[in-house]
């Protein structure tokens, strides 16, 4: 199993940085359990289609965060 952590730039400028940083150590703390890959992306699309090109014999696993999200409670 190969997991990847994907993020999607945008135009935020400056916190880019602050980001690719954070994401690429989170990554890295990630490889030590399984084979781990950090891939930015510059927008939803670009996403989708690398999603749409995903082949083999299980199907992509999809997790998105959103920081303008809904909290939930762990009930």
């Amino acid at each position: 199993m190969k997991l990847q952590v994907v993020w999607i730039t945008g135009k935020r400028g400056d916190k880019q940085s602050a980001v690719q940083e954070l994401t690429e150590e989170y990554a890295n703390r990630l490889s030590r359990f399984v084979t781990t890959e950090a891939k930015r992306l510059a927008s939803e699309e670009a996403l989708l289609k690398m999603i749409e090109g995903t082949s083999g014999r299980v199907a992509p696993f999809v997790v998105l965060l959103d920081s303008r999200g809904k909290q939930f409670t762990s009930e």
